[in-house]
């Protein structure tokens, strides 16, 4: 049962979820990845308003390098050109901007608006990248050691080279 107390002003008034039934139609790696989010980071969830594609202004306005935008009031804008294009983990990526929600539902909305939001507040956007480091450790990390842990590098034979029997 949602938290009314964490629940987004918008959601509140509105009710429903926050990813619409058509932009999960239309960007099923992005319901998918919003679906995990759900179990892993509930409270910043209930404060997101609105997730959904950046239209053309917001592309214009934040630049060709962003990947999403936060704004104080709970939305979440995604830049799928550039999230496509650079084969950007989604899961990551929406750890990243529900932290910022976080961070607005702590500090609340005036002080955000006020401020310039994380941009501005260098603790802010460190607190979003540690999110995103902290999950991938996190995920990394297994109880059986393999011989080479660094997934870019392929795997070599280990093992001593058997003797040919004659």
């Amino acid at each position: 049962m949602p938290d009314p107390a964490k629940q987004s002003l918008i959601r509140k008034i509105f009710g429903g979820d926050a990813l619409s039934e058509s932009n999960s139609e239309q960007w099923p790696q992005l319901a998918a990845s919003w679906a995990g989010r759900q179990h892993e980071m509930p409270d910043e969830v209930q404060g997101v308003s609105n997730l959904r594609p950046m239209n053309i202004f917001e592309r214009y306005f934040f630049g060709p390098t962003v990947n999403a935008a936060t704004y104080p009031w709970g939305s979440i804008a995604l830049n799928r050109e550039n999230i496509e294009k650079n084969k950007v983990n989604m899961d990551n990526l929406l750890v990243h901007e529900l932290t910022h929600v976080g961070q607005g539902q702590r500090e609340g909305i005036a002080k955000s608006m006020i401020t310039g939001g994380s941009m501005d507040m260098p603790d802010y956007e460190a607190e979003a990248y540690d999110a995103e480091n902290n999950r991938y450790k996190k995920n990394r990390l297994t109880d059986i050691k393999l011989p080479n842990s660094n997934p870019t590098t392929p795997i070599r034979n280990t093992y001593p080279v058997q003797p040919k029997v004659r």
